[in-house]
């Protein structure tokens, strides 16, 4: 007798011994039932390890890029801030040159005007300020005393002399004090205004 779909026959020595259901025992269908279930564990873990290790990938990505954007945003900064400091060394060394040309501009058209028109200048300047007072004294050097005396000779003013000041230079005194005034003077307040204002 053979196999069959339904039946299982044992033969010992050409004699049938059983016939043996053709089912599959309880065992067997626990063992494969500890197998099936170490199958979806094993799925799984390798499910779990795939996305744990997309998600370290990602994590990965997203640092370097972040520390590719850092990097390159610092290098850009370091651009801008040597940029900045060669602006401003170049700047500050320009408006040095800008300023020792419009100094030395106006002393040398200053150079030209005569000695006596700078005294008169620096007179008149102090006289219009003060027109009001009917009491002063003027001080001018020795040079030009005569010179002075010609402007305020129409004033009650007193004229002395004052060997110290400058040629250029005279000083007021009134009740309220004293006054000093002097061509050059009033130059380096212009070229001061000059680089506040301009330069």
């Amino acid at each position: 007798m053979g196999f069959t779909q339904k039946n299982i026959i044992l033969s010992v020595d050409g004699n049938d011994v059983a016939t043996i259901p053709n089912v599959i025992k309880s065992t067997d269908i626990n063992s494969i039932q500890n197998v099936t279930v170490l199958i979806e564990h094993s799925k799984y873990k390798a499910e779990k390890l795939l996305v744990d290790a997309q998600q370290t990938a990602k994590t990965i990505k997203e640092n370097t890029r972040k520390q590719t954007e850092e990097a390159v945003w610092a290098r850009v900064i370091n651009c801008i801030n040597d940029f900045e400091a060669q602006r401003s060394y170049y700047f500050d060394k320009f408006e040095e040159q800008c300023k020792k040309v419009v100094t030395t501009t106006i002393n040398c058209l200053l150079n030209d005007v005569p000695d006596e028109e700078k005294i008169k200048t620096t007179l008149l300047s102090v006289i219009n300020q003060a027109r009001e007072e009917k009491l002063a004294t003027l001080w001018v050097n020795p040079k030009y005393y005569i010179f002075a005396g010609s402007i305020i000779k129409s004033s009650t003013w007193k004229l002395k002399e004052d060997s110290q000041l400058a040629e250029d230079a005279c000083v007021l005194d009134v009740d309220t004090g004293k006054f000093k005034s002097s061509f050059q003077g009033r130059v380096d307040r212009l070229i001061s205004v000059i680089k506040e204002t301009y330069i």
